[in-house]
């Protein structure tokens, strides 16, 4: 696992570019980081950003995410 500054710079990242409506930019953000990552990432956002966060995933990225999270993070995301 990254080191905690990492994760908390990528849900800040993450987290600001959402704010402001930039899904481009959030999107590109969340496929550069390892799936495990954005799996911690997802968990560590508000219920609502996660849940657009995990929408701007690609299909098969956002499968391997979702099964490494855990069931009260799997829920808020497809809440």
């Amino acid at each position: 696992m990254p080191p905690i500054h990492f994760l908390d710079d990528l849900v800040e990242l993450v987290s600001n570019h959402l704010s402001r409506g930039d899904l481009s930019a959030a999107a590109t953000a969340l496929v550069s980081a390892p799936v495990p990552d954005v799996a911690v990432l997802l968990e560590r956002l508000p219920a609502r950003e996660a849940g657009v966060a995990f929408r701007l995933l690609p299909k098969d990225e956002a499968m391997t995410v979702f099964e490494r999270m855990d069931a009260p993070a799997q829920r808020e995301v497809v809440a």
